[in-house]
């Protein structure tokens, strides 16, 4: 319900035990602490009363909240505001992300703010079959700002924004063996990658923009990039084209042929790409997985 919690120990829910998080409450975690849950999450914020998540001490770290499914289980976030988090071991499971969401079927995100986690990622996904983020603000986090590890959906209407004393390894939304449509989204002030594609990936990349960040887009390690209608601003390298992991080929991108006049590309020897006009990469979207989102 509405109130303010503390939470000074790791809080396990059994699994198949569904949580819901109603609009106004506040938890407040303390420092190494993590809260896992092994059912269905609902958060239910609203503009007025957002769920806040933090750390109990501004300068410590909570360890992770964390929803660990059963591949049946569904989460849904609603205006979360979390803060503060880092990463979790707990009952022989490894959590990277201040939010941590493994093994569920549907997740969908919206109007959510991730920041400010001390460690690895602000938030993680891992191994689910419909994801929805969207309207969200992932912002200074250590490292990656948005990781998802095989997973297949929609990251639009997003913001993505690096941390100045951050890793230098930082993305703002990695991706790994996974299937997602990236539209309409910032990404800005990344150390490293705006965008990461990465392990086999595959990605439909479509009227963002990309801003001050070292390389904008990567593809890479036998993934597929199909670009279209993006805007790139003062990054050093707009799109790299590569080979990184032995195990792997090269990166291949797909690119909207009027977009090649004003970007700066780079590819290895492992790696190609090919220009289309709008009407053929327009007709493969429609034929992808993403055309019913």
């Amino acid at each position: 319900q509405k109130g303010e919690y503390v939470i000074n120990e790791n809080l396990i829910f059994p699994p198949n035990v569904d949580v819901e998080i109603r609009a106004g409450s506040n938890l407040k975690i303390d420092s190494g602490i993590s809260i896992i849950i092994n059912g269905d999450l609902k958060i239910l914020g609203s503009n007025k009363d957002p769920v806040e998540i933090n750390s109990l001490s501004e300068n410590k770290a909570f360890g992770t909240f964390a929803v660990c499914g059963r591949n049946k289980n569904n989460c849904i976030v609603k205006n979360l505001n979390l803060s503060g988090g880092s990463e979790g071991f707990v009952n022989g499971v490894y959590y990277s992300g201040a939010f941590s969401i493994h093994y569920c079927q549907n997740v969908v995100i919206d109007s959510t703010k991730i920041s400010n986690a001390f460690n690895d990622d602000g938030l993680n996904i891992k191994y689910s079959k419909s994801i929805s983020i969207t309207n969200s603000k992932f912002f200074e986090n250590y490292a990656d700002q948005v990781d998802l590890d095989y997973c297949n959906g929609v990251v639009s209407n997003c913001i993505f924004i690096g941390k100045p004393n951050g890793s230098y390894n930082s993305d703002g939304l990695d991706l790994s063996g996974s299937s997602i449509y990236i539209t309409n989204n910032q990404f800005m002030n990344m150390k490293d990658k705006g965008l990461s594609i990465g392990e086999k990936s595959l990605a439909y990349v479509y009227g963002n923009n990309f801003a001050s960040n070292n390389k904008s887009i990567a593809i890479k390690d036998q993934s597929i990039g199909n670009i279209m209608s993006n805007v790139f601003i003062s990054d050093s390298i707009d799109i790299d084209i590569f080979k990184k992991k032995k195990i792997f080929e090269g990166g291949k991108m797909i690119i909207y042929e009027k977009d090649t006049n004003s970007i700066k590309i780079r590819i290895d020897s492992f790696s190609t790409y090919s220009i289309l006009d709008s009407n053929a990469i327009i007709e493969k979207f429609k034929e992808s997985r993403f055309y019913n989102y």
